[in-house]
């Protein structure tokens, strides 16, 4: 974050370039941080196996982390490559107010310099959860991506950020005590799906 006082603006406009004096403009977001600058992570929950009611991929910010968690994008991606009798399942995108146990999930920092992640910072796959507010649902197919030529069918939808996302909107926040799931909620245990989530933290 950069204020931007009077020293501050008196140094930028000294800023040369090419031997002519130029104003220099940054961008920065609502909070004061400028673009680009913020520590941000890749959550990755691997292939798991379809079972109902199963958190495919959770994220709690806990209390006594000191930092705000941004959810930026979050990716639901077809692991099926062997033939099975395809159904339509739902995943629900929820907040949460609890998570405990689980298979734990190392994220990787987009950048090696950035600070380590507390440890109140808890990601996991088919962990305890108390699930807040329903964000959204959203219903895929658990068809094969080889057997029926399919390909472009879950290469595109692995494409999509299906979280809102916009100039005009907040990005989804999770202070201290506040959490993010991908749960499955439909009752199949044919298909095999990962969850990619990008977030930042401040």
């Amino acid at each position: 974050t950069m204020a931007l006082d009077e020293r501050t603006i008196g140094i930028l406009k000294r800023l040369m370039a090419g031997g002519k004096e130029h104003q220099v403009v940054m961008l920065a977001d609502a909070a004061g941080h400028l673009v680009d600058t913020l520590d941000t992570w890749y959550a990755h929950s691997g292939a798991v196996a379809f079972v109902q009611n199963k958190h495919f991929l959770s994220l709690f910010n806990g209390v006594g982390s000191g930092k705000i968690l941004k959810i930026r994008k979050c990716f639901v991606i077809n692991r099926q490559t062997v033939a099975v009798a395809g159904v339509v399942f739902q995943f629900d995108f929820r907040r949460t107010t609890a998570q405990s146990g689980g298979t734990a999930i190392t994220p990787v920092a987009a950048d090696t310099a950035n600070a380590a992640l507390p440890a109140q910072v808890l990601i996991a796959t088919n962990p305890t959860i108390t699930n807040g507010g329903l964000l959204f649902s959203q219903v895929f197919t658990n068809e094969e991506q080889v057997a029926l030529q399919t390909t472009p069918v879950p290469v595109l939808t692995a494409s999509v950020n299906w979280l809102p996302e916009g100039r005009a909107i907040q990005e989804l926040t999770l202070r201290e005590g506040q959490g993010f799931t991908v749960q499955m909620i439909t009752a199949t245990t044919v298909g095999s799906y990962a969850v990619l989530v990008v977030f930042t933290v401040e």
